[in-house]
């Protein structure tokens, strides 16, 4: 006697992984695009937790620490995996504080950083249209009246950075003290009784 079976063979389901990046700062969002399979493909990516769609073929992964991301590409039959590593740097705090934020004329400001121990460098934009300036503590003198907003940025050792733009000094204009008599001076007023409008 005889018989026959029919094995069918699947084309092989190749999974890869694309990313705009690798290597991201603390805060930030890598794109992850799936590759692999024939048209009909289901994916799924772990670990999910730090993921927007972890079912998706493209997903966003916002990882607080280096992760290591693995996607398993099915169609049909066939299954493959593959895996990345998004490196995370970190980024520095870029907390401040400033001693007066409001005065009158012009106003001479005192600035302090208060970031984490990795930043190395910072940016300060006192919005005044004023040079960039690059000390951790800069005094710094407003001398137009104005709103101004002040911008800080902490540079970490890795390269990242961190905006902080909370504060707002305003400089108000200065009162003139000024006034006025309804005679003409100067003049000889006879007394007593005389009597001047001020």
């Amino acid at each position: 006697t005889m018989d026959q079976v029919v094995i069918e063979v699947n084309p092989a389901v190749v999974a890869d992984i694309q990313a705009d990046t690798a290597l991201i700062c603390g805060g930030d969002t890598a794109t992850l695009v799936a590759l692999g399979g024939l048209g009909n493909a289901d994916y799924a990516w772990s670990p999910a937790m730090s993921l927007t769609n972890p079912t998706s073929q493209s997903t966003f992964a916002l990882p607080d620490t280096t992760t290591t991301y693995q996607l398993i590409v099915a169609e049909g039959v066939c299954a493959d995996t593959a895996t990345l590593d998004v490196t995370v740097r970190p980024t520095p705090s870029n907390d401040y504080f400033v001693e007066q934020t409001e005065g009158c004329g012009s106003l001479t400001a005192s600035f302090q950083e208060n970031s984490t121990a990795d930043a190395i460098s910072f940016i300060w934009d006192f919005g005044d249209g004023t040079d960039l300036v690059n000390s951790p503590n800069p005094l710094h003198t407003f001398a137009q009246p104005g709103s101004y907003q002040v911008t800080f940025t902490a540079i970490g050792a890795s390269g990242c950075n961190a905006r902080n733009n909370l504060v707002t000094v305003n400089v108000s204009d200065l009162p003139l003290a000024d006034f006025t008599t309804d005679t003409i001076g100067p003049v000889s007023l006879p007394n007593p009784n005389a009597t001047v409008n001020f």
